[in-house]
């Protein structure tokens, strides 16, 4: 399960979005939040989500953290939101795929956790180097009823200092357009940071579930 996705820090007024655009995402967002899964994954985690193509996911920022590398500060948008991105499989079930973004020291007890409530976890690694505290991220795969699921997911969640009510972060203000020039456009942009996405080509399964190539899940 691994990620595609490039991470930008910035210093420097992101330009706006078209109005018809923007309705049109909505308009979108709406028709695929009917899915009662998701319904039930809302109810588990406390917060809205995000669905597009299908799929749906929860996103939770370590804002209790206060990581630097140096002398730079990193915000929770920069490799620090823990997520899991969720898949409908058949009529109740759903394959959920996401990461856990943790401090070194909650690493034991949330892996601990994880095994008991029976979610696989095919990665345990770190993502950057020097940075203090230690940070630390555990892939999990998870596939089932989505309450049952959910349930399970939020168990271990329990057992770090994770933040579990999701605040909203701030748009970013900074004009990634000489960015944008070379690697496209980015996916969204929050605080100092931008996020691009480069989806694969060729077909994709986890899990024996066929999956498209989406930021969501983190395949893109």
């Amino acid at each position: 399960m691994t990620s595609h996705r490039l991470t930008l820090l910035g210093t420097c007024v992101l330009a706006l979005t078209g109005v018809g655009h923007l309705l049109h995402a909505q308009d979108k967002g709406k028709s695929e939040d009917h899915d009662p899964r998701w319904a039930a994954i809302r109810h588990i985690f406390g917060q809205d989500g995000e669905s597009h193509d299908g799929y749906f996911r929860i996103n939770l920022p370590r804002s209790d953290l206060r990581v630097r590398i140096g002398s730079a500060a990193l915000e929770p948008p920069f490799e620090f939101t823990s997520y899991v991105g969720f898949v409908p499989v058949g009529r109740k079930d759903v394959l959920a795929m996401g990461e856990y973004v943790l401090r070194d020291d909650e690493v034991a007890s949330v892996m601990s956790e994880l095994h008991r409530q029976g979610i696989r976890t095919p990665a345990l690694h770190n993502h950057l180097i020097g940075e203090s505290p230690r940070v630390m991220y555990i892939h999990v795969m998870a596939r089932g009823p989505a309450e049952s699921v959910a349930s399970k997911l939020k168990a271990a969640f329990q057992e770090s200092a994770t933040p579990l009510k999701h605040e909203s972060e701030s748009p970013s203000a900074v004009n990634w357009s000489a960015v944008d020039a070379i690697l496209g456009k980015h996916a969204e942009a929050k605080g100092h940071s931008a996020e691009y996405e480069f989806p694969r080509r060729e077909h994709l399964t986890v899990g024996g579930v066929a999956v498209k190539s989406s930021g969501m899940l983190e395949t893109a």
